[in-house]
């Protein structure tokens, strides 16, 4: 939710009323049904922060839709008119961002492998890269030439040559990501949710501690998943 106010904020400063209204009335709603999801319901809610997310989606919104916010700002509790409220630009964390990101699309790719797969599965693996293709990846958002990256990740593993430079030779573009570490403890943090949300038991590997194809197929952007 930050995320997008901070987004909308700039937009509107930027008169881009259009871009700002999406990340209002598109973006957040997104962002709080995910919530909903991730706490399993409204009983499980945190109401003072569920309070405050409306309140600041409220706010961030009244450019666009005054009589709208005018009467959401009253239901939520309050007496005094919300056109009358500053906006203020919001401080996010795009880790933890990230990691919830991680796990919803690993939440969304085994329910997407689940209707591919005949058969009723009871088990997901989720396999975590290996280190050096987080290395990889790093270099390459670092602006390094492909050939100098697969020469320095292969001095280090020299086993794998012709895997590594397939894989950083199949790099275009990068984005942020979430390092190796911190992805297997967000995903074993998420064991619980994984589970009831999929049906399935969750077992969280490094791709090293596997022959599954599956773990070699893992990246730093997308984990591997093995149903079984």
């Amino acid at each position: 939710v930050k995320k997008n106010i901070v987004d909308a904020i700039k937009n509107y400063e930027e008169l881009n009323f259009r871009t700002a209204g999406n990340h209002v009335v598109f973006e957040i709603p997104n962002a709080l049904r995910w919530y909903m999801r991730r706490v399993g319901k409204i009983e499980n809610a945190n109401k003072k922060v569920l309070k405050e997310a409306l309140e600041k989606t409220v706010k961030i919104l009244t450019p666009i839709a005054p009589h709208f916010c005018e009467e959401m700002w009253q239901l939520l509790g309050n007496k005094e008119f919300v056109a009358m409220e500053k906006i203020e630009s919001e401080k996010h964390d795009d880790s933890y961002e990230k990691g919830e990101e991680l796990v919803q699309q690993v939440a969304n790719d085994i329910e997407e492998i689940k209707k591919l797969v005949k058969g009723k599965m009871k088990k997901a693996i989720i396999f975590v890269a290996d280190e050096w293709k987080f290395n990889a990846y790093k270099m390459k958002e670092e602006g390094k030439d492909g050939k100098i990256i697969i020469k320095e990740i292969v001095s280090r593993n020299k086993d794998s040559g012709k895997e590594i430079a397939s894989f950083v030779l199949s790099l275009k573009e990068t984005i942020p990501i979430v390092d190796k570490k911190d992805q297997q403890e967000i995903l074993t943090d998420a064991k619980k949710f994984l589970t009831d949300s999929t049906g399935l038991e969750i077992e969280i590997l490094y791709s090293a501690e596997s022959k599954d194809r599956k773990a070699k197929s893992a990246s730093p952007i997308k984990p591997g998943i093995s149903l079984e």
